[in-house]
């Protein structure tokens, strides 16, 4: 019998049959955008996962002044993703709507044909006319993995990632030191039995202002109280607009008083803060 985890991501409850006693699988959809070809649902196991966010600023160095004066650019969100493919775990999630388990194990061949669809899409699109043939789409992807790659405004479609690298470690032996990889094809070829895929992958700000703002009476984060993990806030106001529908709701009741201590005092900072806004922008009004 298989291992039945029940697994709850971006608010959607399933459960995951595996055919081995390996666990901790999640589905991972990757799809190439200029074409839409890729995998839904594609069952992984998770390694590591390396989130970077990384703010740039221009600094100028000014004479008799001991720190820079600093000018703030860009925010780049960066994302190391690590994840094994292998061919005693489940594969690619049964596309009929009447099973509910994945499908059976896959075989080593097909485990390669899998990572070499995921190589294709580090690759542009071409179109060739009498002029020749040009560029005319680059290999961005649209990328899904629960809580961790998770798009706040459009949630079942994915983040919006540009691929700076891929590496693939074959794995030709397993556990105890024993060979695993099969041999098949007309030439003999050795298929491994696992593979680990390491992305590297800038991902876009596609939707709303990247920051806070404040609107309503309230401070706002642009793209959402849910950026990035769909976590909720507990530093943000929603006042003037409906809540988060993953908003934590924060019993005070339930807290230690060193707890309350320093929630109610961030509440202060941050009440201050927006009070300190809403009067600067009244002094620029006419």
């Amino acid at each position: 019998m298989g291992q039945t985890n029940v697994i709850t991501l971006g608010g959607v409850t399933e459960e995951v049959t595996q055919t081995s006693d390996v666990g901790g699988l999640l589905p991972l959809s990757i799809k190439h955008v200029a074409t839409g070809a890729g995998y839904e649902d594609l069952y992984v196991q998770v390694i590591t996962i390396k989130d970077t966010y990384q703010p740039t600023f221009k600094q100028e160095m000014v004479y008799g002044r001991m720190d820079p004066i600093a000018t703030y650019q860009n925010t780049v969100r960066k994302v190391q993703l690590s994840f094994k493919l292998d061919k005693d775990l489940h594969g690619v999630r049964d596309q009929d709507p009447e099973k509910q388990e994945t499908n059976a194990s896959l075989n080593a061949e097909d485990l390669q044909t899998i990572v070499n669809d995921i190589i294709k899409m580090m690759y542009p699109v071409y179109t060739t006319s009498d002029r020749g043939t040009n560029i005319s789409a680059s290999p961005l992807l649209r990328i899904k993995l629960g809580q961790f790659l998770y798009n706040s405004a459009r949630p079942n479609l994915g983040v919006l990632c540009i691929p700076e690298s891929i590496n693939i470690e074959h794995t030709m032996i397993g556990a105890e030191g024993k060979a695993d990889f099969d041999i098949g094809g007309a030439l003999g070829y050795a298929f491994p039995g696992s593979y680990v895929l390491t992305l590297g992958l800038v991902v876009m700000h596609e939707d709303g202002k990247v920051g806070f703002a404040y609107e309503n009476n309230g401070m706002k984060f642009g793209m959402g109280g849910s950026f990035p993990w769909d976590a909720g806030s507990f530093i943000m106001t929603t006042a003037g607009s409906a809540p988060e529908p993953s908003a934590q709701v924060l019993d005070m009741r339930t807290l230690t008083d060193s707890q309350r201590t320093y929630l109610q005092a961030t509440k202060a900072r941050v009440l201050r803060g927006a009070a300190m806004i809403k009067k600067h922008a009244s002094k620029k009004k006419p």
